[in-house]
């Protein structure tokens, strides 16, 4: 590779890592998710929705139990991609400096950049947000599909499901 391309190819490669690591694409990626999985939750179940709501269940309770199962899942999606993010954050720098060190490359040359390093650190405020923010929108993303679930007609639903 010529030398002034692979300092375009570092500076794009830097761009890159660092919108990858924004908190923007993963809570957008977490909502989708967590969307798509609660609404092909209420189509599988509509039977068992029906069901419920022929022996009386309220359509508050209803919207409670998809907005419970979608707290529980980001819960558990928060907490593992916080515990990846920290160790991320915090391993970075070493984990760029072993592989300039095997592959003989430097990822930010001291002539382009104005750092010669990956500069990470782990601010719990950034953390303590990024977090917030991604629960908040799983809970979002759970209105629709209970909303949805609680739309179901019993007839119609228990009829289609012999």
């Amino acid at each position: 590779m010529r030398p002034s391309m692979a300092g375009v190819f570092n500076a794009m490669a830097g761009r890159a890592c660092c919108e990858t690591f924004s908190c923007a694409r993963p809570s957008r990626a977490l909502t989708i998710f967590s969307c798509g999985t609660l609404v092909l939750t209420v189509t599988k179940k509509q039977a068992q929705i029906a069901m419920l709501k022929t022996m009386g269940l309220a359509d508050w309770k209803i919207i409670l139990v998809f907005v419970w199962q979608g707290l529980q899942n980001g819960l558990l999606g928060v907490f593992w991609g916080a515990l990846a993010g920290m160790g991320l954050a915090w391993l970075l720098p070493d984990a760029i400096a072993a592989l300039e060190a095997l592959f003989a490359v430097q990822v930010l040359n001291d002539d382009i950049y104005f750092v010669s390093r990956i500069p990470s650190t782990l601010r719990w405020q950034d953390v303590t947000l990024v977090c917030s923010v991604a629960l908040s929108m799983s809970l979002l993303a759970t209105l629709y599909p209970a909303w949805r679930a609680t739309r179901i007609e019993p007839a119609r639903a228990l009829h289609g499901s012999h």
